[in-house]
């Protein structure tokens, strides 16, 4: 089961609803709840929903990281929309992996190690992006350079893994796209990026 909490005025949302404990503890308690009948639980919020706990941002709660605190053994993984945050944004090894702001300074502390150094664990943290460049309006890595960014990542211990959006299908055709969905997967996972 996945939860995929957003809303379309984001600046109001993460400022305003993910500031309140009582949503953060319900995502958690509904996390809990859904593990009692299904194997997997994850999520998937924009990386910009995860600050720092006791921190300014979202009065101290510090939103989804609040969430992954109080759902620890609930939630499998948390599929983060590195996608559609900004142009430029998360294209860059750094600006995904270490230092969101080198490459999307309206996100600043978003990056992977820095989501996880909120106190998410970072084999929780699942890298989402695109399949095409018309896929989404901004975050598109091709796959061979997406590849080049998880083998770098393995120096922070990183193996957690990729999703990919419209996986089977391409939106600006709306048709199938399952041929490229495998050869994209093949190409992102090559020299076992993706695999223990």
């Amino acid at each position: 089961m996945d939860f995929d909490v957003e809303n379309i005025n984001s600046t109001s949302f993460t400022a305003g609803r993910l500031s309140s404990s009582q949503l953060v503890q319900y995502l958690a308690t509904a996390s809990g709840s859904a593990k009692n009948y299904v194997q997997i639980v994850s999520h998937a919020p924009q990386p910009r929903y995860f600050a720092a706990i006791g921190g300014a941002l979202f009065s101290g709660t510090g939103g989804y990281s609040g969430v992954a605190l109080a759902a620890t053994f609930s939630v499998d993984f948390y599929s983060v929309q590195f996608v559609n945050q900004g142009v430029n944004c998360y294209t860059t090894y750094s600006g995904l992996f270490t230092n969101s702001a080198s490459d999307c300074p309206s996100n600043p502390g978003t990056s992977v190690n820095e989501i996880s150094s909120y106190g998410v664990p970072i084999w929780k943290i699942v890298v989402l992006k695109v399949l095409l460049p018309t896929d989404a309006g901004s975050g598109y890595v091709s796959d061979s350079v997406l590849n080049s960014f998880f083998l770098q990542a393995r120096a922070l211990f990183y193996f957690s893994g990729v999703s990919c959006y419209q996986w089977g299908f391409n939106i600006s055709t709306n048709s199938t796209n399952s041929t490229s969905s495998t050869e994209w997967i093949d190409v992102v996972c090559s020299n076992d990026a993706c695999i223990l």
